[in-house]
């Protein structure tokens, strides 16, 4: 993967600079909506105050991880970090302190802010020739046909993440990880967070699900994130081969083993996965995850910035391994 140079780094971040400070100085009258999504979302990046759970399911998780691998615990390796172990904690860190949605803000210059509140508002105006969402009398029901279109678009995102080169420069960070500390599942790029929110985010508001819905269904998928990457040897047996990924299930997407290569996308469910016919069948389990060749140890600010050495330039495929 190219490495960016001092010059490219410090053009990166004064063109993001700059373009917030354009569009509060052109568009005066987007100031306050633009700054009050800022505040809204940084407040907020903390799933609506639902940080105490995540927090709890955080060290319950960390605390089975230790008992269970002992010595090889991710808590013993968070004790002693790497280079690959700092960078999971810098990223548990902004999302710990509420800051999770701060950097993909800049990063889409408040669009990440704006733009799902637009769409929501008009849904009913402009976009009202979309079909409404079918009612569902019972909650519960209603919330598992969400968790399940929410998972589907999940997994197709997470596949084109690792299917276009030119998303895989941003997606590349999280499987540069060379080591599962339960924390590895906060190592996402701001820009993949942008997207994300686009093309799954943006999808879900278009089908009615509420933002308390949408809340529910992101801390679920962050509570099965923490387990999915833990090196814990655990199947879940059947339950893990069909209904929610299991921790071998998931280290196998991240192996370094060719025959592991673009299997296992799914999010939550395998299912998609044997549908789609990227459902790892063997039995062959890794025992070390990483990138091919291996991720070179650079600075955080590297990190965030070598996805965008040479995009102007012809297109090359940044790594072969997932």
């Amino acid at each position: 993967m190219k490495r960016i140079s001092t010059k490219g780094a410090l053009s990166v971040v004064g063109v993001v600079a700059a373009a917030n400070i354009a569009i509060t100085t052109l568009l005066p009258e987007a100031l306050p909506l633009y700054w009050r999504s800022y505040r809204s979302v940084v407040h907020r990046s903390f799933f609506v105050g639902q940080w105490e759970l995540y927090l709890l399911c955080v060290v319950g998780v960390l605390v089975v991880d230790g008992v269970v691998l002992g010595s090889d615990s991710a808590l013993a390796k968070l004790a002693r970090p790497g280079w690959s172990e700092r960078t999971d904690l810098f990223f548990f860190a902004i999302r710990f302190f509420g800051l999770a949605s701060t950097l993909p803000l800049l990063f889409s210059l408040g669009t990440i802010g704006l733009v799902p509140r637009w769409v929501r508002d008009r849904r009913g105006d402009s976009l009202s020739w979309l079909p409404e969402f079918p009612s569902i009398e019972v909650v519960a029901l209603q919330f598992l046909v969400y968790w399940i279109i929410f998972d589907f678009f999940r997994y197709w995102w997470h596949r084109w993440m690792h299917e276009s080169d030119l998303l895989w420069r941003f997606h590349r960070l999280h499987h540069d990880a060379e080591s599962f500390t339960v924390l590895t599942g906060s190592r996402v790029h701001p820009i993949e967070s942008v997207l994300s929110v686009l093309f799954v985010g943006i999808p879900m508001i278009l089908l009615g699900v509420t933002p308390v819905q949408f809340t529910a269904l992101w801390l679920i998928r962050l509570v099965v994130d923490q387990w999915q990457h833990s090196m814990v040897p655990w199947t879940f047996g059947w339950f893990g081969r069909w209904i929610v990924f299991s921790p071998i299930g998931h280290r196998i997407h991240h192996s370094q083993l060719e025959e592991h290569w673009d299997k296992n996308y799914g999010d939550i469910m395998p299912v998609w996965d044997r549908i789609f016919g990227t459902w790892y069948e063997g039995n062959v389990v890794n025992e070390s995850v990483g990138n091919v060749p291996p991720a070179p140890q650079r600075p955080l600010v590297g990190q965030l910035l070598d996805p965008f050495a040479g995009l102007g330039s012809s297109r090359s495929q940044p790594s072969v391994v997932d």
